[in-house]
């Protein structure tokens, strides 16, 4: 194991073992070692789901007819007894295959128990009152069973305001660590995962070393076919993409370089949210990060997701500390592939811009508008005056009496001076009403249509109030997004 030097740089000092690996593979309590030729164990921080897959020698049938769905499969392994937990999971397939060098063999494979969490949904919301790991403590007790436990969820400052609608609940654990801060002044998220135990850990990236594991060159490193900084992945430029609610588009952009990334999720509800999403993805993805191939290594039993280990590789020229991503255990071979960081190759990042054109079909900001400022009339908090005869109910801003009256909103301080605006409004009867905008806080303002092209802004500035005159009694408002860019 790793020893911290005692002086000079930081470095460490690597104690070979002395100690010989013992394992044991269970599937439903019962050990099927010795029929084991392959198998691998996946484990990554969210959004990985984590997985396994085990060959068994079946030439004459024992295991044909012996599991089904849903069975428990574990892996145990140290250096002592071999019965230390290291993987827990359940049986999502079965498969008799014939391999021309071991015969007729069962294929067993599943999910961790992670994986388990794709399945269960939440509908939640969360107004900016509760810190990141509350909520994950709140919807762990909401929508969880009594065997999933929090002992390991580290505390955090950012209160998100948060919206779930029947969103799985590995997503929402991705959502939170993605936003999550240790403190006011940090701009590192977090990393998440389930153990084996099904006990949550949600951490800050980098603040978990285990000092049991190291990759070291002429011992336990056996291949690293790359290393070093990369830029392919760097953006630049992020623009979050959400809803109101009704259908209207919540954006926020952060950064102004060339290297654009879109983060659409239905979760932004309001612009507030988008900010926090926006400034977050942006701090962990502007900057120039260490990656690799998958290393290859020698067994490292003790090693769990988001471990920051010791790598050393003279011939490289490489002696740090690294973050791992995701792993993969490989018995009975006795290795492991690690995965720094989240890899992403050119061929993946086409895939993954093909999704997004499958996904965006409907397009909510055709005019690339860069921000918004959103009125869902959920309440009275962002209006400044109404008249008498206007009132907010069931969502819905309208006249209580006569067919004339309006409302003015507070002013809203903006990131930058915009220079378009365009205005959508969901409601009945809007095209008899007056919607006037200003960006100097209401010095002047000019009128423009709703659910039209975007204006030109003919007095610009950074304060943004919005007036609105209703001039039909049937008019009702349920939103208006004020798009700019």
């Amino acid at each position: 194991m790793p020893r911290d030097a005692t002086s000079g740089r930081t470095g460490f000092i690597w104690l070979p073992r002395e100690s010989v690996l013992d394992y044991d593979i269970l599937i439903n309590g019962e050990s099927v070692r010795v029929d084991v030729i392959d198998s691998e164990w996946i484990k990554g921080v969210v959004p990985e789901p984590g997985s396994f897959m085990i060959k068994l020698i079946n030439a004459d049938s024992a295991y044909s007819d012996k599991y089904e769905a849903d069975q428990e499969v574990e892996l145990q392994m140290d250096f002592s007894s071999g019965t230390t937990n290291r993987f827990k999971g359940k049986i999502d397939s079965i498969m008799n295959k014939y391999d021309s060098g071991a015969g007729y063999i069962l294929e067993v494979s599943g999910g961790h128990f992670t994986s388990r969490l794709m399945e269960i949904h939440v509908t939640a919301s969360f107004e900016g009152s509760l810190t990141c790991d509350e909520i994950l403590v709140q919807i762990v007790s909401d929508f969880l069973d009594g065997t999933y436990t929090t002992t390991n969820v580290s505390s955090s400052f950012t209160k998100p305001i948060v919206k779930w609608d029947n969103k799985p609940f590995l997503d929402c654990l991705n959502d939170l660590a993605k936003v999550a801060r240790s403190t006011s002044t940090s701009t590192l998220p977090y990393d998440a995962y389930l153990d084996d135990d099904k006990d949550f850990h949600f951490f800050e990236q980098g603040s978990v070393v285990n000092n049991d594991e190291a990759i070291v060159w002429s011992d336990t490193l056996i291949t690293a076919p790359s290393i070093g900084s990369q830029i392919l992945t760097k953006k630049d430029n992020i623009q979050v993409i959400g809803d109101d609610g009704t259908g209207l588009p919540v954006l926020y952009t952060s950064g102004t370089g060339t290297k654009e990334k879109k983060v659409f999720d239905t979760s932004i509800i309001n612009e507030d949210l988008a900010l926090e999403l926006a400034d977050a993805t942006y701090s962990s993805e502007s900057v120039t990060n260490t990656e690799a191939d998958d290393i290859e290594a020698l067994i490292l039993p003790t090693l769990q997701p988001g471990d920051k280990i010791w790598y050393t590789n003279p011939p490289m020229k490489v002696t740090e500390q690294l973050r791992v991503y995701l792993f993969k255990q490989k018995l009975p071979i006795e290795r492991t592939l690690v995965t720094i960081n989240q890899e992403r190759k050119v061929k993946q990042i086409f895939k993954k811009r093909i999704e997004n054109e499958l996904a965006s079909t409907y397009i909510k900001n055709p005019y690339l508008m860069k921000n918004s400022i959103n009125f869902t009339f959920d309440d009275l908090s962002k209006i400044s005056t109404s008249a008498s005869n206007v009132i907010i109910s069931e969502g819905k801003i309208r006249l209580t009496s006569g067919s004339q009256g309006g409302f003015t909103s507070n002013g809203f301080s903006l990131p930058f001076t915009p220079t378009s605006a365009q205005l959508l409004v969901v409601g009945n009867a809007v095209s008899s009403t007056d919607f006037k905008i200003s960006f100097n806080n209401g010095v002047d303002f000019q009128e423009v249509p709703p659910n039209a092209s975007p204006v030109p802004i003919t007095d610009q500035g950074n304060v943004f109030v919005l007036e609105v005159l209703f001039q039909d009694a049937i008019t009702e408002i349920d939103s208006i997004a004020v798009l700019y860019k």
